[in-house]
């Protein structure tokens, strides 16, 4: 099945990549203008800032907030620009990468600057913020970093791939594989929202995915955040992808389309109540099925996704958010006994529906606080058909279930007099799981020599559970130098009737000349994938599992558009799901496959493992013409399963390293260029009796002893702006892995040639693309 949904990547990636040309003659220079309007709030609480001084760098286009703290820039040029915002009394904050269109308007949220004042403290102007509560690890992404990211197609979860402490070496899938964790082990929020999983053909217990639903067009920003985050993120164990949205047009109706070789997408947005909110709503379709026969596709991957979100001032103190988001996809492989290249022999028809919807209610809390009270839901179907040709076409895997959450959630911040801020909040989540699941001839055990089929299943059933939770964390400046942060978050889990407390720490020293000192340590806890508790009786027993997580590190701001940061980590895993059957076998290894098929079978909290690494990262912000980051990672990490032996893990590492650089030649052109590199992936080499028996036996002496061939990719990309008549046009052309480098993704087992086989990735590939607003 690997090997068919590899193919599915392939198929996405050409039609979300190949854009379709229009002709046209450009203009012969821009001279328009457009507008920017926004607000200036605390980084803090949310609560307007007024009085501030908004300006446009560069410009002699300037404003100052209201009581409200919006602002409005009139007449900006047509361009990529840099606003700063200055509080009275407070560091100022830089937000780069402000695009402004001919003719339209340019919506933003800037956060003020948290901190003492100025007359107390040494600061450099500077976009990189770091939240009280998050000392470490954290990286803010806009969306002109996310859309013109080479290599990265637009998707906020790959270009995450890119930065420090991230396994960069997978093209085929955006999952986040975070300080050598599971790809599972990965929170997304969108607008605050939990989202189990945002991608088109994802699989359960996996939060990735071969292509994103979420279109990037809508994505104002997105922190990422690596280990070591506060109190307020729960039930993960290693990494928090916070991604929100922007709003739509407050002024009047506008919109976006673009057609490419996949599909149609259409973007539009306008005010409500004559700009007392906005809405925003995205759709998207594929129609590669007329394209099957001139370019001899022979499975077709279909997908409709769409998003929505609307924004209503109640008052000035009050607003109400609602946000959906929803995607469905089917496809349907055929085997084919003449193709000796691909080594599965199964038949599969795939078919999926994921939505999310949620609403939010943000206010103020008295003259110091804000509050958020959220509702969301989440529900997504599993309906899988695999027929083994080797079996006369039997069918060895079957699956109709359906899974849910519903939260309600409510979180506080709160600045308390004598520079003391509060954070709190407590949220209840069910869980809604109906499994019908078999897997009627079991599997051939990957672990022994013996022929017989193990793992035989067959689950019919709903269960309700729940996930109760509660946090507090507090924050104070100690003087100008010194910031410390503290908390707890209480879990309790209602599947195994079991309460977790995880402590959570932070400080910052500020040693001077944008030079600081950072640390931070918690304790995290995740509950296991209800599939897997539910597959058979033994599984009930599982433990929340735990990891520790240990940070410390120095960030360096010489100036307001770079960044430096140096970070060491250690994190360490207890109580993983370890097969009782396979003494090897820890489920820390997997989370990056496309089912849960092979895998349900019985098992016991016993697992251990251990990571540890450095990470340097170097990061431009675009002030003028330059832009780009250095990322490097060395780290290990290993796993101990039933057998008490500590192995390699499946998502070690020991070198990872990305370069992305870029050059704007005025306001028009753009160049920009990425290589990445990384060790190869660990894996176990076959047994000598996998020939005989013409399947993959692991060499248990060798379990992840060897590498796959070290990583290498380059991508070149270019961007070119202009008018066509009313409408502002972006194009851009691509050379994916310009060196037609064979990276692996993974081996399997070929039963036409008695071999292990190598699927290779992403070979050289040429792309365009195209986005037209009107």
């Amino acid at each position: 099945m690997k090997t068919r949904a590899l193919a599915v990547l392939r198929i996405c990636l050409l039609g979300a990549l190949s854009g379709l040309l229009v002709t046209s003659t450009p203009a012969a220079a821009e001279t328009g203008t457009g507008r920017v309007t926004g607000r200036l709030v605390e980084a803090s609480t949310g609560r307007a800032v007024a009085g501030a001084l908004v300006e446009v760098l560069e410009t002699d286009r300037a404003t100052r907030t209201d009581d409200l703290g919006a602002f409005v820039l009139e007449a900006v040029p047509v361009g990529v620009h840099q606003i700063r915002a200055t509080p009275v009394g407070l560091p100022p904050t830089t937000r780069s990468d402000v695009l402004v269109s001919e003719g339209r308007t340019t919506t933003l949220r800037i956060e003020a600057a948290a901190g003492s004042r100025l007359e107390t403290v040494d600061v450099v102007a500077s976009e990189f913020r770091t939240e009280s509560d998050n000392v470490t690890t954290s990286v803010t992404l806009n969306y002109e970093e996310i859309r013109r990211s080479p290599g990265a197609i637009g998707d906020v979860s790959r270009l995450v791939q890119s930065l420090p402490g991230v396994v960069n070496a997978n093209d085929q899938r955006n999952d986040i594989v975070a300080r050598g964790g599971s790809p599972v082990e990965n929170l997304t929020l969108v607008d605050g929202i939990e989202v189990p999983n945002l991608n088109h053909f994802a699989a359960q217990s996996t939060s990735g995915g071969p292509i994103s639903m979420l279109n990037n067009e809508l994505i104002e920003d997105a922190t990422f955040l690596a280990g070591g985050y506060g109190a307020r993120y729960g039930n993960r164990l290693s990494s928090v992808l916070d991604i929100a949205l922007r709003e739509g047009s407050r002024e009047r109706f506008e919109s976006e389309i673009d057609v490419s070789i996949a599909g149609a997408g259409l973007i539009a947005e306008g005010p409500i109540a004559e700009g007392q909110g906005a809405w925003v709503v995205s759709a998207r379709q594929s129609y590669l099925a007329l394209l099957a026969g001139p370019f001899g596709l022979e499975a077709i991957p279909y997908t409709t996704n769409y998003q929505g979100k609307v924004t209503y001032d109640v008052t000035p103190s009050q607003q109400i958010e609602v946000l959906s988001i929803g995607g469905r996809d089917n496809i349907e492989f055929e085997v084919d006994a003449t193709d000796l290249e691909d080594p599965l022999t199964e038949n599969i028809d795939a078919r999926g529906w994921r939505m999310v919807n949620g609403a939010a209610w943000n206010h103020y809390v008295g003259e110091r606080g804000t509050g958020r009270l959220v509702l969301s839901d989440s529900y997504a179907t599993f309906d899988t058909d695999i027929h083994d040709d080797t079996l006369g076409g039997a069918l060895t895997y079957r699956n109709r279930s359906v899974e849910g959450e519903t939260t309600l959630g409510y979180d506080l911040e709160y600045d308390l007099r004598d520079s003391f801020h509060v954070r709190a909040g407590t949220s209840a989540k069910a869980f809604r799981t109906s499994l019908d699941l078999e897997q009627p001839y079991g599997q051939q055990n990957p672990f022994s020599t013996d022929t017989t089929r193990v793992n035989a299943v067959a689950i019919d059933r709903a269960d309700h559970e729940w996930l109760g939770s509660s946090y507090l964390q507090l924050s104070r400046s100690f003087g100008s130098r010194v910031e410390l942060t503290g908390g707890a978050r209480v879990d309790r889990f209602g599947y195994r009737d079991a309460t977790r407390l995880g402590p959570r720490a932070g400080a910052t020293l500020r040693i001077g000349g944008g030079l600081d000192f950072v640390a931070s340590a918690g304790r995290y806890y995740q509950q296991p994938p209800l599939v897997f508790v539910y597959a058979d009786p033994l599984n009930a027993e599982l433990d929340p599992i735990r990891a520790d997580h240990y940070v410390a590190g120095f960030a360096y701001n010489p100036r307001e558009d770079l960044r430096i940061t140096l970070e060491a980590y250690l994190k360490r895993y207890a109580d993983y799901p370890v097969s009782t059957e396979y003494p090897a076998f820890s489920l820390a290894n997997s989370g990056d496959v496309y089912g849960v098929a092979g895998l349900l079978f019985p098992m016991t909290s016993a697992g251990e493992g251990r990571s540890h690494g450095v990470e340097l990262y170097i990061r431009k912000k675009l002030a003028r013409s330059l832009y780009g980051q250095v990322s490097y990672t060395w780290s290990r990490t290993e796993h101990k399963a039933l057998d008490g032996v500590y192995r390699r893990g499946s998502f070690d590492s020991p070198h990872t390293a990305t370069v992305i650089a870029g050059y704007k030649f005025g306001s028009r052109w753009e160049l920009s260029s990425r290589v990445s590199g990384a060790s190869g992936r660990p894996y176990t080499p076959p047994a000598p009796e996998s020939v005989e028996q013409n399947r993959y036996i692991l060499d248990l002496d060798r379990l992840n002893a060897e590498r796959a061939r070290n990583y290498f990719r380059l991508d070149l990309r270019g961007d070119y702006r202009f008018r066509v008549g009313p409408s502002n046009v972006t194009m851009f052309f691509e050379i994916q892995n310009v060196t037609d480098r064979e990276n692996v993704f993974l081996y399997l087992w070929n039963r036409k040639t008695r071999s292990l086989d190598s699927q290779n990735q992403i070979g050289f590939l040429p792309v365009f693309g195209m986005n037209v607003e009107m």
